[in-house]
Order: structure tokens, then sequence, then C-alpha cells
């Protein structure tokens, strides 16, 4: 599945909200974490 969103926001801003489970936990879920093993 894929979901595509516009946020009107610089990359750089949006970032740690997809990469910082302190952040993520702001706006998606009540708990995250994250590995950035799989970061390419």
């Amino acid at each position: 599945m894929v979901k595509e969103i516009h946020i009107d926001a610089a990359p750089e801003d949006v970032f740690p909200y997809f990469t910082e489970p302190a952040e993520l936990t702001r706006w998606l879920c009540s708990e995250a974490t994250t590995d950035s093993a799989l970061v390419e």
C-alpha cells in the first residue's frame, strides 16, 4: 500500500517526525521505536 500526503513544510522540518520516536508519538501514535539500520 502506498499513501502520499503533501505537508507544507521543509523536508528538514518534517524528517524528525518520521525518524525520532519522541517526535513520532507527538502526532501519529502513543508509542514508537525506530531502527536506523533500515534507512537507506
